[in-house]
C-alpha cells in the first residue's frame, strides 16, 4: 500500500512540474489548484480555493465555447479544446486544457483539468502565419510571374499572377497536368527551350548567367507573351531554393521587332541603293584602268585620269554613307589582326604623296621607331581614320604648304603601347566655334567649305566614332587661318613577329659609307634600334673596295661614291641605296635605289630593307609569272553585260576563258552538265539571285564546288550570311584585282583533287609533319615552342577525352552530345593547325547536328589513328 502511494506521489510530482492542474466542483467551484496554476494566473492559492473558474474568463472567448464544455463534461465525457484565460494583472495566457469528469459510484463527484501553456507558442505561430501572408500578398501583387522551384527541380509554389494570366484555378490545378512550367514554353529561337530530359530550364540559365534570358508562352486568351525570365538562389533554413521571375516584355519585343524591322527596310535601301550605284560604277572603274593601260595620247589619258577620279570621289562618298549607315544600326564590328606599322601604315601614308606633290605641299610622315615591329590593331579602320584625315588635310590646305604624319609611342608597358596618331597641316583652319560641332555628322565648318570643297559631311562623323570604337578620342587644335592638328591615342597589343627586319638581313653583309650628311648619323640610330648588323666604311674609294666585295647592300650618301661602288665590280654587283637629294644615274642602273625624302619618311628605309631578298630576285619574278596563270574551268552568274565584259578581261589576264550564265537558275542548269573548278555568284539576279541559286546547287548538284560571292551591296555581316548559305568566298564590287587574284589562287586546286584530298586526308596519318604545326602555331599565337608543345599534348589529351564521350553518345545516338563532342575537338585542331583533323570533326559535327545516320565510329577511329601518331612525334 506504501508503495504505491508512492508510486502515486511521483506521478502527481512530474504532472505538478510539467502540467497546470486544477480541481473544481459539480459547480465549476475551484476546490485545488497546484504552483503552476498559481504562477501562470498571478493569483495565490488562497485567492483561487472557493472562487469559480469564470473568474479568469477572457472576455474574448465567445460563451458558446463554455456551453459545450458543461454540456460535455456534464455527460460524463472529456472535453478538449484551447481557451484563453485573464491574469491577476490584466494580462491574458493560452492554454491547451483538457477537463475530466470523476466518478465515484456511478456518479459524477468532480472534475480535474490538466492545461498546457501554449501562450508563447501561439504568438509565434501567428507571427509566422503574419509573415506568410505578408510575403504572399507582396508575391501575389507582383507585376511578374513569380515560381519558387526546389533544388530538385520541383515546382514549390507560384504566384497569383500566374494564375490571373493561365487557365489555372491554383497550385494543385496546375500541377494536375505539368510538373513544370517550362512544359507551357515555345520552342522559339532565342527564347528558353522547353526543358529536355537531361538539361532543365533552370540550369540553362545558370550555365550563362550574365545572358539575358527570355521566355515565350501562350497565355488563357490564346496571346503569344514574350517573358523575361531571371534566377536567384536562396536558402530557407539551409534547405536551398531557385526564385525566378517572369516579366512581361511583349509591348517591348514587339517594339524591338518594329525597330528590327525599320532596321532591315533601311539597311536594305541602303543596299539596294548601294547596288545600283556600283554595279555600273564596277564597270566605269575597270574599264578606265584597263584603258589607261593601253597605247593613249597625253590628252586622252588626261580624260580618263579625270574619269577615274571622279568615279573613285563617288565610290568614296557611296563608302561614307554606307559606313555612317552601319554605325548608326550598330552593325560596324572591328577585326583585330596582326600588322608591321612601317610597312602597313607607311603605304597607306605614302598613297598621298602624289596627290600632296600636285599641290607642292611639303609631306612629311614620321613613323617612331619605337613602335615594336609587330602591333595588334584594326589595320583597315586604322587606315581609313588616317585617310580621311590626310585626305582632309590635302584638300584645305594651299600650294606649298606642309603636312606632317606622326605615328609614336606616348606610354610603353610590358604587353602594350600607347600609341599617338596625329595629322598636322598649314591649312585654313578651323574657328572655335566650328569645333564644337565638326565631329557631327552633315557638319562642315561652315556652307561655304561644302561649296568649295565638296563632300558628305560625313567624314569626321564617321572616323571619330571609328576612333572611339578602337577605344581613342578623336581631338583637334586648331586656329583660323594657322592650320590644324588632328590627333587620337589609343593602346594596342604588342605581338611576336617571325620576319624582323633583324631576322630578314641575318645572313647579309650591309656596309654604310661614313658621312657628314645629316642623316647618316640617324640612319646609323636607326638601324641599331632594330638590331641590324653593319659595317662602317670610311669615305675612301681603297678602303671602300675591301668591303663591298663582301657586302651585298651598301648605303651611301656621295652621289659619285654610290657610282663607283656599282660600277667597279664586274660580276658580283651589291645593291646600293643613295640618301641624296640629287642624285642623278644616266644609265639607270637596276642595283641602285635613290631615296631623296628620308626625312620626310625615315621608315622608306626600313621597307626597302624589309622587301629586299637579295638571293632570290630573279626566282622570284619567274614565280611570280606562273602564278600569274591558272588552270582553272570557271563559271561566272552575272546578268549585267558591261560587267560580264570586264570580268572576261579580268580574268583574260590570268590564262582563264569564263563561261558566263544569265542568272542564277542558268547557273545551275549549266552546273548540272559540266564540272567547274570555280563559279563567281552575282548576288542579285533575276528568276534566282545568287543566295537561291547556291542553295539549289548545294542541295542538288554539288556540295564542293567553290562558289564565291560577288556583290555590290558590300554591308557588314554580308560575308557571314553567304558562307552560311554555302559559298565559299566574298567579293565587292568595283572588283578589287588583288582579291581577285587571292581567290583564284585559294581555288586553284580542281574540285576533283581537293575531293581525293578530302577522301584521302585521315588516311595518310603517317604524314603528319608535327614541325610545321609548332612553327604555325607559334607564329599565329605568339608562344615558345616549350609552351605550344604543351598545348600539343593537352590537345590529344583532352580530343580522347572526346572521342570517348562520342562512343558513349553514339551507344545511345544522342546526337547531341555527338555534335558537342567533334566541336570540341574541331576547335583544338583548327588553332593549332591539325587541318586534317579539323576537317573531318567540322564535317561530323555539321552531320550530328542535322541528325544524320552516319558511320562516325569509323571517323572516331580514323581521329584516333591521327591522335596517336601525334602523340609519337611530340
Amino acid at each position: 500500500m506504501d508503495e504505491n502511494l508512492n508510486i502515486l506521489k511521483q506521478y502527481q510530482s512530474v504532472i505538478d512540474n510539467t502540467l497546470i492542474v486544477s480541481k473544481s466542483d459539480l459547480n465549476g467551484i475551484i476546490t485545488y489548484v497546484n504552483k503552476k496554476f498559481c504562477d501562470i494566473s498571478g493569483y495565490s492559492v488562497y485567492e483561487l480555493i472557493g472562487s469559480p473558474h469564470s473568474m479568469l474568463r477572457h472576455p474574448d472567448m465567445p460563451k458558446d465555447v463554455f456551453k459545450d464544455l458543461w454540456n460535455t463534461i456534464k455527460s460524463g465525457k472529456s472535453w478538449q479544446g484551447l481557451v484563453k484565460n485573464l491574469a491577476k494583472d490584466g494580462s491574458y495566457y493560452e492554454v491547451n486544457s483538457t477537463i475530466v469528469p470523476i466518478f465515484e459510484d456511478g456518479k459524477i463527484i468532480e472534475y480535474i483539468s490538466f492545461r498546457e501553456d501554449v501562450t508563447e507558442k501561439n504568438r509565434l505561430q501567428r507571427e509566422l502565419d503574419f509573415e506568410h501572408r505578408r510575403a504572399k500578398a507582396i508575391l501575389d501583387n507582383q507585376a511578374g510571374i513569380v515560381v519558387m522551384i526546389s533544388d530538385t527541380k520541383e515546382l514549390v509554389d507560384i504566384n497569383q499572377t500566374f494564375f490571373e494570366h493561365f487557365n489555372f484555378s491554383d497550385l494543385n490545378d496546375f500541377k494536375l497536368e505539368h510538373q513544370c512550367i517550362c512544359e507551357l514554353f515555345i520552342t522559339c529561337d532565342g527564347y528558353l527551350l522547353p526543358s529536355l530530359k537531361d538539361i532543365h530550364w533552370v540550369d540553362t540559365i545558370l550555365e550563362d548567367s550574365l545572358k539575358v534570358h527570355k521566355a515565350k508562352m501562350i497565355d488563357k486568351n490564346g496571346d503569344e507573351k514574350s517573358y523575361k525570365v531571371q534566377l536567384r538562389s536562396i536558402e530557407i533554413d539551409d534547405e536551398k531554393f531557385y526564385l525566378g521571375t517572369f516579366s512581361d516584355i511583349t509591348e517591348l519585343e514587339i517594339a524591338l521587332q518594329v525597330a528590327k524591322e525599320a532596321e532591315k527596310s533601311k539597311a536594305d535601301f541602303m543596299a539596294n541603293m548601294s547596288h545600283e550605284i556600283r554595279t555600273p560604277m564596277n564597270g566605269i572603274v575597270g574599264f578606265t584602268k584597263l584603258l589607261l593601260k593601253s597605247e593613249l595620247t597625253q590628252q586622252q589619258k588626261k580624260y580618263l585620269s579625270i574619269v577615274d577620279n571622279s568615279t573613285n570621289t563617288l565610290l568614296g562618298i557611296v563608302n561614307d554613307i554606307l559606313d555612317f549607315s552601319k554605325i548608326q544600326s550598330g552593325k560596324m564590328e572591328l577585326d583585330i589582326v596582326k600588322i608591321n606599322p612601317f610597312k602597313d601604315l607607311e603605304e597607306t601614308f605614302l598613297l598621298f604623296e602624289s596627290k600632296a606633290r600636285e599641290k607642292s605641299i611639303k609631306y612629311n610622315i614620321n613613323i617612331d621607331s619605337l613602335i615594336s615591329e609587330c602591333i595588334k590593331i584594326d589595320i583597315l579602320r586604322v587606315k581609313q581614320v588616317m585617310s580621311n584625315l590626310i585626305g582632309n588635310a590635302i584638300k584645305f590646305t594651299p600650294q606649298d604648304g606642309i603636312i606632317e604624319i606622326d605615328v609614336s609611342v606616348k606610354q610603353q608597358k610590358k604587353h602594350t603601347q600607347r600609341v599617338l596618331f596625329s595629322v598636322r597641316d598649314s591649312g585654313i583652319g578651323v574657328s572655335k566655334e566650328a569645333q564644337a560641332k565638326i565631329f557631327e555628322a552633315f557638319s562642315q565648318a561652315d556652307a561655304s567649305t561644302t561649296r568649295k570643297f565638296g563632300g558628305t559631311g560625313l567624314g569626321l562623323s564617321i572616323t571619330s566614332t571609328l576612333v572611339k570604337m578602337m577605344g581613342g578620342d578623336l581631338q583637334v587644335e586648331s586656329e583660323l587661318g594657322d592650320g590644324s592638328k588632328f590627333f587620337f591615342e589609343m593602346d594596342v597589343e604588342i605581338c611576336n613577329i617571325e620576319n624582323k627586319i633583324s631576322n630578314v638581313l641575318r645572313h647579309h653583309c650591309i656596309c654604310i659609307i661614313e658621312d657628314e650628311n645629316k642623316e647618316y648619323q640617324k640612319i646609323i640610330t636607326q638601324l641599331k634600334h632594330f638590331g641590324i648588323d653593319f659595317r662602317i666604311s670610311k669615305p675612301n674609294l681603297d678602303e671602300i673596295k675591301g668591303y663591298y666585295k663582301e657586302c651585298d647592300l651598301v648605303i651611301a650618301f656621295d652621289n659619285s661614291i654610290a657610282l663607283h661602288v656599282e660600277h667597279s665590280v664586274a660580276n658580283s654587283k651589291p645593291k646600293v641605296i643613295v640618301i641624296s637629294d640629287n642624285f642623278v644615274d644616266e644609265t639607270k642602273n637596276s642595283n641602285i635605289v635613290v631615296v631623296n625624302s628620308y626625312n620626310e619618311c625615315p621608315s622608306i628605309l626600313y621597307n626597302l630593307l624589309l622587301e629586299m631578298d637579295y638571293s632570290a630576285t630573279k626566282t622570284d619574278t619567274t614565280k611570280q609569272s606562273k602564278e600569274s596563270s591558272f588552270d582553272l574551268k570557271v563559271l561566272v552568274a552575272e546578268d549585267y553585260d558591261i560587267n560580264q565584259m570586264l570580268i572576261e578581261e579580268m580574268l583574260k589576264a590570268y590564262s582563264i576563258t569564263p563561261t558566263f550564265a544569265q542568272n542564277g537558275q542558268e547557273a545551275c542548269d549549266i552546273l548540272k552538265q559540266n564540272d567547274f573548278d570555280l563559279v563567281l555568284m552575282d548576288i542579285n539576279m533575276p528568276i534566282l539571285n545568287g543566295v537561291e541559286a547556291t542553295l539549289y546547287i548545294r542541295e542538288n548538284i554539288s556540295k564542293t564546288v567553290p562558289i564565291v560571292a560577288l556583290t555590290a551591296n558590300a554591308l557588314e555581316g554580308d560575308r557571314e550570311r553567304f558562307l552560311e548559305v554555302g559559298m565559299s568566298e566574298y567579293l565587292t564590287k568595283p572588283i578589287n584585282k588583288d582579291e581577285l587574284e587571292k581567290v583564284l589562287r585559294e581555288f586553284s586546286i580542281s574540285e576533283t583533287k581537293k575531293e581525293l584530298a578530302k577522301e584521302t586526308t585521315a588516311l595518310e596519318v603517317e604524314d603528319i609533319d608535327i614541325s610545321k604545326n609548332i612553327q604555325k602555331s607559334m607564329g599565329s599565337l605568339g608562344l615558345p615552342e616549350a609552351i605550344v608543345k604543351k598545348l600539343i599534348s593537352k590537345f590529344v589529351t583532352s580530343s580522347k577525352e572526346s572521342l570517348l564521350n562520342c562512343e558513349k553518345a553514339l551507344e545511345n545516338m544522342d546526337y547531341e552530345n555527338i555534335a558537342r563532342a567533334f566541336h570540341n575537338i574541331k576547335g583544338s585542331s583548327g588553332t593549332l593547325f591539325f587541318n586534317d583533323i579539323f576537317e573531318l570533326a567540322k564535317e561530323m559535327e555539321a552531320n550530328a547536328k542535322e541528325q544524320k545516320d552516319m558511320n562516325y565510329k569509323d571517323v572516331l577511329n580514323k581521329i584516333e589513328e591521327s591522335l596517336k601518331v601525334i602523340e609519337s612525334k611530340l
